[in-house]
C-alpha cells in the first residue's frame, strides 16, 4: 500500500471523529471541518508513521486547532474594537476641531459686527484683565465698567443668539 492510500485511509476512518472533536469545542459545523482539513494538513506534513497512536494524535491536533481558533478569533475581535474606538476617537476629534474652529469664527464675526469699546471690553475682560485695567486702557472710569460689560455681553449674547438662528 503507498503512503498516499495510507493516509487516504486514515483519513476516511478519523475525519468524523476530528470534525467532532473541534465541534464539540466550536459549536460551528462549517469551521469544524475547516479546521479538521488543517489537523490532517498537519498530520500529512508530519512524519506520521512514527505516531504510535494516530486518532489520539488527531484528537489533540483537533483540541490545540480549536483553541487556537477561539484565541485567534478573540484577539481579532479585542483588534477590530480598538480599531473601531481609535477611528471614532478620531472621527469624534476631528468633528469637535471643525465644530471649534467653526465656533471660533462665528463669534470672531459677532465680535467684528460689534464697536470698537464693546468688543474691547469683552476682549480684555476676558483675556483676565481686572476692572481697574480696563478702564485705564479704555479711558473709561472703573465704576462704569460692571454696566458697559453686561450691555456689551447682552449685545453679543444677542447677536450670537441671532446668527445661530439664521443656520
Amino acid at each position: 500500500m503507498t503512503t498516499e492510500q495510507q493516509f487516504k485511509q486514515i483519513f476516511k476512518a478519523n475525519y468524523s471523529l476530528v470534525v467532532n472533536k473541534i465541534n464539540q469545542i466550536l459549536s460551528d459545523r462549517a469551521i469544524a471541518e475547516d479546521l479538521a482539513q488543517d489537523v490532517f494538513m498537519q498530520l500529512y506534513n508530519t512524519n506520521w508513521n512514527e505516531i504510535e497512536n494516530i486518532p489520539a494524535w488527531l484528537r489533540k491536533s483537533a483540541a490545540y486547532a480549536s483553541y487556537n481558533h477561539i484565541r485567534s478569533e478573540k484577539r481579532e475581535s479585542e483588534r477590530i474594537k480598538k480599531e473601531s474606538t481609535s477611528i471614532q476617537e478620531t472621527i469624534a476629534s476631528s468633528e469637535d476641531q471643525f465644530l471649534h474652529k467653526d465656533e471660533v469664527s462665528n463669534v470672531q464675526a459677532i465680535l467684528e459686527t460689534m464697536d470698537d469699546r464693546e468688543r474691547n471690553l469683552l476682549l480684555m475682560k476676558y483675556s483676565g484683565f481686572s476692572y481697574k485695567e480696563v478702564a485705564h486702557t479704555l479711558g473709561i472710569t472703573q465704576t462704569s465698567i460692571g454696566k458697559l460689560l453686561s450691555r456689551a455681553r447682552n449685545k453679543f449674547s444677542d447677536l450670537y443668539e441671532q446668527k445661530r438662528g439664521g443656520e
